[in-house]
């Protein structure tokens, strides 16, 4: 037999009495030690290790499992078998657990800057409005955040309120709350006041006298908070300087002055009576007795002769104290008088 060595050394080398030498290839002598080789004696070219990438399979769908001659099999992990279809995952391939998918928050950015901004491995991006991130520091705004206008503050009216029954509260998205008085809101029905609301202090009604003047010089003109316009008459405003009027205020027409004769009144017959004028104060009437005779003591008139005037005197006599001649002539005048009255 070792006349035939053919000087491959996987084969056995016999020789055969009739066939001569026979070189039979033998695999079982060609074990490279490598798992994933078919490993085959060729006669002429001795041991073949031919990879067979079959025989890797690391159950792991991501990787490409190849043999390699020399190392064994080789999982090689692919990424791009483990895209998810969720764009804000990085999808990746590990040799051991297969495709991982690991959300990137920073991959999702919706350009509002009131979101929380994160990536759902299953849903994609997620933008969710977070209010607390919308303060403007005006207390009486509501601040949100909307998903896509951003931070909105929304004045709220109630939000505000002074106490002050008279002032308007209002909520202004800059300045915060803004308390207007409102004079309306203060008219009390008093028509001479001056109705006015400070937004500290409320409503205030203040009298104005000069709100009710009715035009009559002699009238006190106030206001009253209760009665409204009053017009009290000062009788003191009329005096006229005429001693003998009486003079008052009449709260239509103003002053009126009304004579008193009674004031101009000396108690004397023979000057006449004595009468008040409007303009010019007492001043006496008419002498009863004109030009003649005047008896002041019995307030009768007398002839040249001092006998009864019978001038139309009408005068009061004393016929106690006449001279008795003076009472004949007077009956014999009075007779006289009567006949030529009946026939």
């Amino acid at each position: 037999d070792s006349a035939c060595d053919d000087g491959v050394g996987c084969t056995s080398d016999t020789c055969d009495a009739v066939a001569g030498c026979v070189s039979a290839p033998q695999d079982s002598a060609c074990d490279d030690g490598v798992g994933c080789t078919s490993d085959t004696c060729d006669a002429v070219a001795d041991c073949v290790y031919t990879p067979v990438d079959s025989a890797c399979d690391d159950g792991v769908g991501c990787t490409t499992d190849t043999c390699d001659a020399v190392v064994g099999c080789v999982f090689t992990p692919q990424n791009s078998a483990c895209d998810d279809g969720v764009g804000c995952t990085s999808d990746t391939c590990d040799a051991v657990a297969g495709c991982v998918s690991a959300p990137q928050n920073s991959a999702c950015d919706d350009g509002v800057g009131c979101t929380s901004d994160t990536c759902d491995a299953v849903a994609g991006c997620v933008f969710t409005p977070q209010n607390s991130a919308c303060d403007d520091g005006v207390g009486c705004t509501s601040d949100t955040c909307d998903a896509v206008a951003d931070c909105v503050y929304t004045p709220v009216d109630s939000a505000c309120d002074d106490g002050v029954g008279c002032t308007s509260d209002t909520c202004d998205a800059v300045v915060d709350c803004i308390f207007t008085p409102v004079d309306s809101a203060c008219d009390d029905g008093i028509g001479c006041t001056q109705d006015s609301c400070d937004h500290v202090n409320g409503c205030s009604n203040t009298p104005d006298d000069n709100l009710c003047d009715d035009g009559i010089g002699c009238t006190q003109d106030q206001c009253s908070l209760q009665e409204d316009c009053m017009h009290t008459p000062d009788h003191s405003a009329c005096d006229d300087s005429i001693e003998c009027t009486i003079d008052a205020c009449d709260t239509l027409v103003g002053c009126v002055s009304t004579p008193d004769h009674s004031v101009c009144s000396d108690g004397a017959f023979c000057n006449g009576e004595e009468v008040c004028e409007e303009n010019t104060g007492c001043k006496a009437s008419q002498k009863p007795c004109g030009q003649g005779l005047c008896d002041e003591s019995n307030q009768i008139c007398l002839d040249d002769e001092g006998g009864v005037h019978g001038g139309g005197c009408a005068c009061q006599t004393k016929q106690s104290d006449l001279p008795l001649a003076s009472i004949l002539a007077l009956l014999v005048f009075s007779l006289t008088w009567i006949r030529r009255r009946h026939f």
